[in-house]
């Protein structure tokens, strides 16, 4: 068993992800509700502040040319709403495809060559980079709010880099 733990996703990676799942929650139940009531009475403060301020200083309403800023909201709009195809197109099948090129040319010294052990190593793979991915990308989905779409890819970059890495570095 240890063996196919190591040969998939490596034993360390699978230790360093309980560890990380299970600081994520102490955070999530146990600090930030302390975090939160310590902390909400400052900012409420501070905002008060901010608020007064701005009613006794107002701010100058400029006009500018906003056709750069709409043409980047355009591409942002278009990442936001097609970020599943863009991870699926973008980042799966390109770590499926190194992950088997790179099994089959170090295992057997051939591209492409197609067996049960590289399909299997290439599945779990595959599967961690969701199961991680979608993690951390729920996660965000709280901290950022609607921002989420528009971050998820990078974090499903970073994950298959961090997985290739541990795997083949």
């Amino acid at each position: 068993m240890l063996e196919i733990i190591y040969g998939t996703f490596t034993f360390g990676l699978a230790i360093l992800s309980i560890a990380i799942l299970v600081a994520l929650l102490l955070f999530n139940f146990i600090l930030m509700p302390l975090i939160k009531l310590l902390l909400t009475p400052i900012f409420n403060a501070g905002f008060l502040i901010h608020n007064s301020i701005n009613k006794f200083f107002p701010e100058k309403k400029r006009e500018e040319n906003n056709d750069k800023q709409s043409e980047e909201n355009i591409v942002i709009q278009k990442i936001k709403n097609n970020y599943i195809k863009i991870i699926i197109i973008g980042i799966f099948l390109p770590f499926t495809l190194f992950v088997i090129y790179a099994n089959s040319l170090l295992l057997y010294n051939k591209i492409f060559f197609l067996n049960l052990n590289i399909l299997l190593d290439a599945f779990f793979g595959t599967v961690g980079l969701f199961i991680y991915g979608a993690a951390i990308t729920y996660l965000l989905k709280y901290i950022v709010d609607e921002d989420y779409k528009l971050y998820s890819p990078l974090v499903f970059i970073a994950m298959a880099i961090i997985i290739i890495k541990d795997k083949f570095f």
